[in-house]
This record gives structure tokens, C-alpha cells and sequence, in this order.
């Protein structure tokens, strides 16, 4: 635990970034356009909090891999920021749908 809190204390995020809502938003279009290409089909452009998602598990992959702590303190703030930027669902039967298909 002493560990996890000297990570979580150290410096999270640089002042004077901007919101992260625009470089999430235009990573979604880019990996859009990617999958596309790749897969021959239309992707639509993914949300900005399922970009955050996916950097999380960049994140805890590399930090499987190799020991140093900004992986943690960038997955912690990827977290954070998409669940900041996850729209809530539309009502309670979405909701269930989408618990649903997460216990699959």
C-alpha cells in the first residue's frame, strides 16, 4: 500500500493541459479511420472515454511488462477521464444492457 500511495502522490498531471476531451475526441477519429482502412468497413468515430478505456489497457500492459510508475499514474488519470467523459445511458433498461454484456 505505501507504494500505491507514493504513486498516486506524484505529480498527475502537468498544469496548463488542455481538457483532454479534444485529444481524446480527435484519437477516435484517427483509430477510426485506422480500423477502417484495415477491417473494409465504415467505423464510426469512437467515443472519447472509449479511447481513455483503451489507453488504460495500453497502460496496464506496459506496466506488466516493465516496472515504472507513470504507467500507473497515466492509467489512474485515463480512468478518471473516462469516466468524466462516459455519457450516462439513455435509461435503466440500457443500463442493464450494457451490465448484461459485460458479464458475458
Amino acid at each position: 500500500m505505501a507504494n500505491a500511495a507514493a504513486v498516486l502522490k506524484m505529480r498527475t498531471h502537468d498544469e496548463g493541459l488542455p481538457d483532454p476531451r479534444a485529444g481524446l475526441t480527435a484519437l477516435g477519429k484517427a483509430w477510426a479511420g485506422v480500423l477502417s482502412l484495415s477491417l473494409g468497413i465504415d467505423v464510426p468515430p469512437l467515443r472519447a472515454d472509449v479511447c481513455a478505456l483503451m489507453l488504460v489497457a495500453m497502460k496496464v500492459n506496459r506496466a506488466a511488462l516493465r516496472l515504472h510508475s507513470d504507467d500507473y499514474v497515466d492509467a489512474v488519470n485515463y480512468l478518471a477521464f473516462a469516466a468524466q467523459l462516459r455519457p450516462p445511458p439513455r435509461d435503466d433498461a440500457e443500463a442493464r444492457r450494457i451490465v448484461g454484456n459485460a458479464q458475458r
